[in-house]
């Protein structure tokens, strides 16, 4: 092998890196996101259910609310 041609295929091999280096960074960040995401629907939804239990509200609601907390809670759980 030349010294050319390991040369050009050590550049090839660094753009690839550099190509995945970025998408990885791109996954990390919308992982990242989505986290966020989940924290404050999570919070959210805590607030409401917590200010639903002194309010007068039908029991489908009062239920839909603690189904989606419930739901909030065990995918926090799995992320963190």
């Amino acid at each position: 092998m030349l010294e050319g041609e390991y040369l050009e295929l050590v550049n090839q091999l660094k753009e690839q890196f550099d190509i995945k280096e970025k998408e990885l960074t791109k996954m990390q960040d919308e992982v990242a996101e989505l986290k966020k995401c989940i924290i404050s629907a999570y919070g959210f939804i805590r607030i409401i259910d917590m200010v639903s239990e002194h309010a007068e509200l039908d029991y489908e609601v009062k239920n839909m609310i603690e189904i989606l907390r419930t739901f909030l809670s065990d995918s926090y759980d799995n992320f963190f």
